[in-house]
C-alpha cells in the first residue's frame, strides 16, 4: 500500500514547478501534450494551528451553528449509554473466587468498546436519520458518531501546452460511522465509499485534445483516510492507523458495496505536568476524512481532499464508573432532559421548569431583585450551564447548608434566609412511606458549581416526593457517567425539560438501593455483597455492619466500604447485618437498606509439623515439637498431644497458633506423635509425625532368613508386579566411642525374579532400632546388582513367630520411604500396611532364618 500524505496542501503544483490555483479553469491551448500531468485541488484550507482552547471554542461554535444537541433521557434507560457498566462486570467475574482481583490487562479487556465493523443499530438509528445527513453529521451520543451521504471532491487540473486546465470533478460519495472508546484514548472510525462521479468541464469536453486525460481519470487511484489536522497543519499529538486496504482506483471505488474501512485515532497522553491538561489529561483533536491519491504512473502525485473538521475529546479521568480512559465525540450541546410526565421524577421535572421558567416564584424569595437561575439552552451563547464540582470541595457542604436553611430554617446559615425560605406549611413532610414522605429538592442541583452556596446564581427548592427525589438524583449520577461529563470547569451541560411522555420508560421502582440478599459463608473468608445504589454525584454511598451473634473481640471488613458491590469478611463465626447507605448530608433524607451475613466455624488449618517426619534422635535427647496452624483470629485453641510412649498425654492452650512442648523418650523405638487442636467454637484439626529413637546401648541385632511375601510386593519392571519367597539378610551393631552410627549389612532377593540387592561394606546402614519389647528395624542403602542405588528398610519381630518387612526404594525420587501420591516402592513385603512405625507396621511371618537380639 502506498503511504497515504497526511500534511493537508492549499494548491497543487505541477510537474513543471507552477503553482496552481485550487479549481482555476484556464483556456485550452491548440495542442495538448502527449502525456498531460494530472493533480487535484486541496479542500477546506483553514488557519491554525489552534490551541487547545481555541478547539473548545470551535467544537462549541459548531453545536451552536448546526443546532446539535444530546439530549439524554433521565428515566434509568439513557439512550446515551453504548456499553453495560463492563467495569463493575470485570470486577464481578475477576473476583468469581474469594480474594481473587481483577488485574489491569482483564480490566483493559472489559473496557474496550470498540466494534470490529458498525453495529446494526447504530447504522439504522444514526445513520438512518435525516440527521445524519446534514454538513456536521449526527453526535448519535458522545461515544457514536455517523454522517451519511457525504461527499470528497476532487478537481483534476492538466497542465497543457504550459498552463493550467482544468478537465473537471471526480467526487466520491461516502458514509461515516465512528465510536469513542471507553477503555482507551482511541477513537474508531468506519468509512465506506458508496460511489463516484467525474463531471467533465464543458470547456475541456471541447477539446480533443485532453480526451486521453480525461479517459484516464477513473484509473486513477484514490486512497482513503482519516486523520488528525489543526487547521492545515498535521496534529502530531493524535496517532492515526489504518487497518485494512484504503487504496483503489476511482472506478472500483464507484462499485464498492458496503465495503467498511476502518480507521483509528489514538490520543497521545499528554504530560501530567502540563498545567493546560489538568488531572484528567484533556486533549481535543479535530480529525478530517481524506482522499489522496496517484492518477498513474504517468502522472505526478494528487494533493489530497479533506471533509470538514470534527471534534473528539480524550481525556484519562478516573473518576466516570465503568470507564477507564476515553474518548468522545464534542460538537454537541449535552443536555440532561427530565419529563414532567415522567413516571419516575415528574415532580422534580416541575419544579426545575418553574425554577427555569418562572424563578420568581420559587422560594426562598429574592426581595426587590429579580432572580436568575441557570442551566435552561435556548440558543443563545449567552445560555449558561452547569459544571459538576469536585469531590471534596467544600461547596458541596456549603449547597447543603443553603439548602436547609431554604428549606428547614436550619443550619449555620440560616438567618440569611429568614422569612425568605419555605414557609412551614409547604416545607417536606419527613415522615410516613411512598407518597407521603417528602425530601427538600433543591435546584441547580447540589453537585454543582452553580448550586445554592454560589456568589453569582439564584436556586429553588421545593418539598417532593422522597422516592422521585432518590430516583432523579440517581439518574444524574448515572448521566454524569453516561455523558461522560468531567468534573469543574472542563464540560458544561444544560438541562431540558420536556411535558412529553418517556417512551418504553420503567416502571417506577420505590428503591433505589438494595443491599442484596442474605447469604451465608465461611468464617475470616471474604462473601460477595451484591448491592446496588444509584445514587447522585453529591451523595456518598457507604456499608456499615452491626454484630447480631458471635463471640466477644468479632471485627469485620469491608474490602472497599464505598462500593456497593464488595467483598465483606469476620475475623470469627456468627450473625451479622450488613447496611448499605446513600447519604447526602441531611439526616432525614439517609437511605439505607440490609441484608444478614451468617459466617459458619472452620476448623483450623495445619500448616507446619516439626520435626520432619523420619527424624532420628538419640534416647534421651529432648525433640522440640511443634505444630503450627492459621484459624480465624479471634478463634482460641486448645492442644492435645499424645507421645506415643507410656507418658500421660499433654492438653494445654495454643499460643499464637503453635501447640508445641518439648519430649525426651526413654526408650528406643518408632513413635508416631499425634494429636488435635480445637477451637473453641468446636472445630477440629489432627496431625501426626513418626521420629525415631535409637538406643547405642540396647543391643545388636540379626535378621536372617526368608518369607513368602504378596504378589504386588515387587513392581517388576519386567513381568510386572511379583511376589514369592523373600529372602533377606540385616546385622547391625554400634560400637563405643563413636556410637552414632552403626555397622553393619543388610542385602534381599526375590526367588525367580532377578531382583538382587546388598550394602556395600558395612558403613551402609544409616541407624538401627532396637525396642524392650524385641523389635527391631535399620535403615541404609545400597545397589542392585546393575548397579543402580536403593535405600533400605528391614524390620524383624523376635516373636513366636518371628516376622519380618523389607522395602526398597529409590532415593533420589523420594527421600524417605515412599507414601500417599509418591511413586511406589519397588519393593515392599507388606505394601497394604498404612504406616512405616514399627508398632503398627503389616509383616510377613517367615518361612526360614529367624530374628535375633543380643543385648548387652
Amino acid at each position: 500500500m502506498r503511504k497515504r500524505m497526511l500534511a493537508a496542501v492549499a494548491a497543487a503544483t505541477t510537474a513543471s514547478g507552477l503553482l496552481l490555483a485550487p479549481g482555476v479553469a484556464q483556456a485550452a491551448p491548440s495542442t495538448p501534450p502527449p502525456n498531460p500531468v494530472v493533480t487535484t485541488k486541496a479542500a477546506d484550507a483553514e488557519g491554525g494551528p489552534f490551541t487547545q482552547a481555541e478547539l473548545r471554542q470551535r467544537s462549541r461554535q459548531r453545536a451552536q451553528e448546526h443546532e446539535q444537541f444530546l439530549d439524554t433521557r433521565a428515566d434509568g434507560e439513557l439512550e446515551a449509554t453504548v456499553a453495560a457498566d463492563t467495569k463493575a462486570e470485570a470486577k464481578r467475574q475477576a473476583k468469581a473466587e474469594p480474594g481473587e482481583k481483577a488485574d489491569s490487562k482483564t480490566l483493559a479487556a472489559a473496557l474496550s468498546t470498540l466494534p470490529a465493523s458498525p453495529l446494526a443499530g447504530d447504522v439504522d438509528g444514526c445513520l438512518g436519520s435525516d440527521a445524519a445527513k446534514a454538513d456536521l453529521g449526527r453526535v448519535y451520543n458522545r461515544f457514536v458518531y455517523c454522517r451519511s451521504e457525504a461527499e470528497l471532491p476532487m478537481d483534476f487540473i492538466v497542465e497543457y501546452d504550459g498552463a493550467p486546465f482544468y478537465l473537471g470533478r471526480a467526487t466520491l460519495t461516502y458514509d461515516v460511522v465512528g465510536y469513542g472508546d471507553k477503555g482507551a484514548r482511541t477513537t474508531r472510525i468506519f468509512v465506506r465509499v458508496t460511489g463516484e462521479h467525474f463531471v467533465v468541464d464543458p470547456a475541456a469536453q471541447l477539446n480533443p485534445g485532453l480526451e486521453s486525460a480525461i479517459n484516464r481519470v477513473d484509473d486513477s487511484t484514490a486512497d482513503i483516510g482519516v486523520g488528525c489536522y489543526l487547521g492545515q497543519v498535521v496534529d502530531i499529538t493524535c496517532t492515526p492507523s489504518e487497518l485494512g486496504d484504503t487504496s483503489r482506483t476511482l472506478r472500483q471505488w464507484k462499485d464498492a458495496e458496503d465495503d467498511w474501512l476502518m480507521f483509528d485515532l489514538r490520543s497521545n497522553k499528554p504530560s501530567a505536568s502540563d498545567p493546560s491538561v489538568g488531572p484528567e489529561l484533556v486533549w481535543r483533536h479535530e480529525w478530517r476524512v481524506t482522499a489522496g491519491g496517484w492518477p498513474g504512473d504517468f502522472y505526478q502525485q494528487m494533493s489530497p481532499t479533506f471533509s470538514p473538521s470534527r471534534t473528539i475529546r480524550c481525556d484519562s479521568a478516573t473518576y466516570i464508573k465503568g470507564q477507564g480512559d476515553a474518548c468522545v465525540f464534542d460538537d454537541v450541546i449535552p443536555r440532561l432532559v427530565y419529563s414532567t410526565k415522567s413516571k419516575r421524577h415528574a415532580g422534580i421535572a416541575a419544579h426545575i421548569k418553574q425554577a427555569l421558567d418562572d424563578p420568581d416564584s420559587t422560594y426562598p424569595r429574592k426581595p426587590n431583585e429579580l432572580k436568575k437561575i441557570p442551566g435552561k439552552y435556548t440558543g443563545d451563547d449567552s445560555d449558561k450551564g452547569l459544571h459538576r464540582l469536585k469531590p471534596g470541595d467544600p461547596q458541596l457542604k456549603a449547597n447543603t447548608d443553603h439548602k436547609n436553611a431554604a428549606c428547614y430554617d436550619r443550619g449555620p446559615v440560616r438567618d440569611k434566609y429568614i422569612g425568605l425560605g419555605l414557609p412551614v406549611e409547604l416545607r417536606p413532610r419527613t415522615t410516613g412511606t411512598g407518597a407521603e414522605k417528602e425530601d427538600c429538592d433543591e435546584y441547580p442541583f447540589r453537585a454543582v458549581k452553580e448550586g445554592a452556596a454560589s456568589q453569582v446564581w439564584d436556586f429553588s427548592v421545593k418539598a417532593v416526593n422522597a422516592s422521585q427525589n432518590r430516583s432523579a438524583g440517581a439518574s444524574l449520577g448515572a448521566y454524569f457517567n453516561s455523558d461522560r461529563i468531567l468534573r469543574g470547569d472542563l464540560d458544561e451541560f444544560w438541562v431540558n425539560i420536556t411535558d412529553e411522555p418517556f417512551e418504553n420508560e420503567p416502571d417506577p421502582n420505590d428503591s433505589n438501593l438494595d443491599a442484596g440478599p442474605d447469604k451465608s459463608g465461611q468464617e475470616n473468608q471474604p462473601i460477595f455483597l451484591n448491592g446496588r445504589a444509584e445514587s447522585g454525584d453529591d451523595e456518598d454511598v457507604y456499608w456499615t455492619y452491626a454484630i447480631v451473634d458471635a463471640d466477644e473481640g468479632t471485627t469485620c471488613t469491608f474490602e472497599n466500604r464505598n462500593d456497593p458491590q464488595t467483598f465483606f469478611q469476620c475475623t470469627d463465626d456468627g450473625t451479622f447485618t450488613v447496611t448499605l447507605n446513600i447519604d447526602n448530608g441531611i439526616e432525614e433524607e439517609l437511605q439505607s437498606d440490609s441484608a444478614t451475613i451468617t459466617f459458619v466455624n472452620l476448623p483450623p488449618v495445619i500448616t507446619l509439623i516439626e520435626p520432619p517426619e523420619w527424624s532420628l534422635y538419640r534416647v534421651g535427647t529432648p525433640v522440640d515439637f511443634k505444630v503450627n496452624f492459621t484459624d480465624s483470629p479471634n478463634d482460641t485453641h486448645q492442644c492435645t498431644i499424645v507421645w506415643d510412649d507410656a507418658s500421660v498425654p499433654l492438653m494445654f492452650p495454643a499460643q499464637d497458633h503453635v501447640c508445641g512442648r518439648p519430649h525426651a523418650f526413654a526408650q528406643a523405638g518408632m513413635y508416631t506423635i499425634s494429636g488435635t487442636v480445637v477451637d473453641d467454637d468446636g472445630g477440629e484439626s489432627s496431625f501426626s509425625r513418626m521420629i525415631v529413637v535409637y538406643d547405642p546401648k540396647a543391643g545388636s541385632a540379626n535378621v536372617d532368613g526368608g518369607a513368602t511375601v504378596p504378589n504386588e510386593s515387587y513392581q517388576n519392571p519386567v513381568s510386572g508386579p511379583s511376589g514369592g519367597t523373600n529372602k533377606f539378610h540385616g546385622t547391625a551393631e554400634y560400637y563405643a566411642p563413636a556410637d552414632t552410627r552403626p555397622k553393619g549389612r543388610a542385602s534381599t532377593s526375590l526367588e525367580g525374579t532377578g531382583l538382587q540387592f546388598e550394602s556395600v561394606g558395612d558403613t551402609q546402614v544409616d541407624w538401627l532400632v532396637v525396642t524392650p519389647d524385641n523389635k527391631v528395624a535399620m535403615r541404609g542403602k545400597g545397589v542392585l546388582k546393575d548397579g543402580t542405588t536403593r535405600a533400605f528398610l528391614l524390620y524383624g519381630w523376635d516373636a513366636a513367630r518371628d516376622r519380618s518387612r523389607v522395602v526398597l526404594w529409590d532415593p533420589d525420587i523420594t527421600a524417605n520411604p515412599p507414601t500417599g501420591t509418591q511413586p511406589t516402592a519397588m519393593l515392599d513385603t507388606a505394601r497394604e500396611s498404612s504406616s512405616y512405625d514399627i508398632d503398627r507396621s503389616g509383616s510377613n511371618d517367615l518361612t526360614s532364618g529367624s530374628v535375633q537380639i543380643h543385648r548387652p
